[in-house]
């Protein structure tokens, strides 16, 4: 289950631990909210962790589970052309800086070269 921990609560677990509250990115459950043991199926010392899990939000509307899913999606994807755009930007100040570099020498060498011709 894709999930966001949003802290502890007044929620208690089977083994006497603060259940936290966390949040649901899946399809079936998306943006649901729960609480659920911090070793929730961990596996420690070869035994299983606590198995507490309790919804703290009614079940998600079927349109829901239609139209969050593609948002999501939607999202990630124009966070991947913001990254590409990003990683763009700083090839091209890359490339503007070589070429600041390059012009400098050209114009001190085109400075050094006029210099020269009128002595």
């Amino acid at each position: 289950m894709s999930e966001r921990s949003y802290g502890s609560s007044n929620v208690s677990c089977k083994c006497g631990k603060q259940a936290r509250l966390k949040c649901s990115w899946t399809n079936e459950n998306p943006g649901r909210r729960f609480y659920s043991c911090e070793d929730y199926k961990k596996i420690r010392h070869g035994r299983h962790g606590c198995d507490f899990f309790l919804w703290e939000d009614p079940p998600v509307c079927p349109r829901a589970m239609v139209v969050v899913p593609g948002l999501l999606r939607n999202i990630r994807e124009k966070e991947k052309r913001i990254s590409s755009l990003n990683e763009n930007i700083k090839e091209k100040d890359i490339q503007i800086a070589s070429l600041k570099m390059k012009l400098s020498v050209v114009v001190v060498v085109s400075l050094s070269i006029a210099l020269f011709l009128l002595r």
